[in-house]
């Protein structure tokens, strides 16, 4: 048994929220089932991560390990989604017609479909709306198919590139927060040659994100 707590409560109403609110994000760049398009970092990075939910999440579902289930999923669509995947790709989507543009919408189309059947066990009611207003899924999403490991294959490559890239985010934010920097004020980090080079596709990310600009050297300016 589990002692009822308001807290706990309050919490899974405010994620229900938060992904409902990207799902309109999602609805306002993506208005029927897109074309499949060849996926940029980014892409890759979110589908790799949610081949990794999609494994955790079976095994748990497998093992009766229901809690974590819905921990495995409120990390993923939370943290990795919509913190992270949803900012990085905005450049793209509000950005000309193109191909970035055409993999990031084929891309988030793809991580809610996936979403949608995943929250089900968890969440039936927020699924079944999710899914009755995806462009492009017929039925109930209790009738479609749970997703698999395979759907989604790892890629090592963009986990690491966009690691990197949010351990130089974290850090300026971090940096920003002790000098108490304001995130207006644009910075200039020095930093050594190799990653300087790791960001540069990074550029507009590192802008949009941290507001700074990397240069070889060692420190950070205001």
């Amino acid at each position: 048994d589990l002692l009822w707590s308001d807290k706990r409560v309050d919490a899974w109403t405010r994620f229900q929220n938060k992904v409902w609110q990207a799902f309109r994000f999602l609805r306002m760049h993506v208005t029927e089932a897109p074309a499949p398009a060849t996926p940029g970092p980014y892409d890759r990075w979110i589908l790799a991560r949610l081949g990794s939910t999609v494994s955790r999440t079976r095994q748990a579902i497998g093992t009766y390990r229901f809690n974590d289930v819905a921990t495995e999923i409120h990390a993923f669509a939370w943290y990795e989604l919509c913190d992270w995947y949803l900012e990085l790709t905005k450049p793209a989507l509000y950005g000309p017609d193109g191909p970035a543009k055409d993999a990031a919408r084929h891309t988030l189309w793809t991580v809610f479909s996936a979403l949608a059947r995943l929250l089900h066990p968890c969440m039936p009611f927020l699924a079944e709306e999710l899914w009755r207003h995806l462009p492009g899924t017929t039925g109930s999403v209790i009738r479609a198919p749970f997703p698999i490991v395979e759907d989604f294959p790892p890629d090592a490559g963009s986990l690491a590139e966009v690691a990197l890239l949010q351990e130089v985010i974290v850090t300026v934010r971090r940096i920003r927060a002790e000098k108490q920097i304001a995130p207006k004020v644009a910075l200039t980090a020095q930093a050594g040659a190799a990653l300087v080079a790791a960001m540069a596709p990074h550029v507009s990310a590192l802008r949009d994100l941290a507001n700074v600009t990397l240069v070889e050297g060692g420190r950070v300016e205001g």
